[in-house]
């Protein structure tokens, strides 16, 4: 089962600030989110294992070949 991380877990798990998480959201660069109420925001924790692993390269090589596909 998957479970909903709060926007402060993840902030602290990708050690950027929660306003970072605010802005990945607005221009869609960050992980996939959860709206839960008009304020209330959860990070299903398979999608933030699943853009870590997309972020995630060998070498300066492998990610200047993966920027480039």
């Amino acid at each position: 089962m998957n479970t909903l991380e709060t926007t402060a877990k993840v902030a602290e798990r990708l050690r950027v600030t929660t306003r970072t998480l605010a802005r990945w959201r607005e221009v869609g660069c960050g992980p996939r989110y959860v709206r839960i109420g008009q304020h209330k925001i959860g990070y299903p924790a398979d999608e933030v294992d699943r853009w870590l692993a997309a972020r995630t390269h060998e070498s300066r090589a492998a990610e200047a070949a993966s920027a480039a596909a």
